[in-house]
This record gives C-alpha cells, sequence and structure tokens, in this order.
C-alpha cells in the first residue's frame, strides 16, 4: 500500500511555520473545506510541528491510503483540530498544485 498525504501545499512564513499555500485539487483538505489557505500547522496527530523543518514534518503528515491524520492548525489566533483521510493525489492534480506553488515562472512564490 502507498504512503500519500492530505492534499496541502505549504510554504513557509518568516519565522519558519508551514502555512498552506494552496490545495492538490479534489483531495483529502480541499474536499473537507475545513483548512483554509494561511493556516499555519501547529501539530500533527499531537505533534507540535511549530517551526520544524519541513524534513521533519513530512513523514508525520504522510500515511497508508485511508489512514486518519489529525492536524492542529493556527488560524487568526484562534487553535483548531481537523481530522482528515490521507488519500493519493491523481497525477494533474498533484501537477496543478505544484505549479500553482511555484508561480508562473518557475520560481517559489512566498
Amino acid at each position: 500500500m502507498q504512503e500519500c498525504g492530505c492534499g496541502i501545499v505549504f510554504g513557509t512564513d518568516p519565522s519558519g511555520s508551514l502555512v498552506c499555500r494552496s490545495f492538490v485539487p479534489g483531495g483529502p483538505a480541499e474536499a473537507s473545506g475545513l483548512v483554509q489557505v494561511g493556516d499555519i500547522l501547529a501539530s500533527v496527530d499531537g505533534c507540535d510541528v511549530l517551526r520544524k523543518p519541513v524534513a521533519q514534518v513530512a513523514p508525520l503528515l504522510l500515511g497508508k491510503t485511508g489512514s486518519r491524520v489529525r492536524l492542529g492548525l493556527q488560524r487568526s489566533g484562534t487553535y483548531l483540530v481537523v481530522e482528515l483521510e490521507r488519500r493519493p493525489s491523481t497525477p494533474a492534480g498533484a501537477l496543478t498544485a505544484f505549479m500553482s506553488a511555484m508561480g508562473e515562472n518557475g520560481n517559489k512564490t512566498r
């Protein structure tokens, strides 16, 4: 069984925190309507990930298809927890999300 995520494209803010920049079209996060662009990822399954490098956080976000992950998010001064089911993304959806995050000229957007 392959590992997959929850369909969020993250960037970093000036403090080093991971921030939702966009979604993989049709992915779990977009379909749920619970995650918003600008949300800061604070925890994954109860583990504090605030200002942690993406290399440390990515393995926590990935899991088996159909498994669930709990994301702690900071949004406009409030903290909320959402639970999403991990699902594989379609190649077209992943490419669209990647290109959106990179911007038209191929350079990563802020």
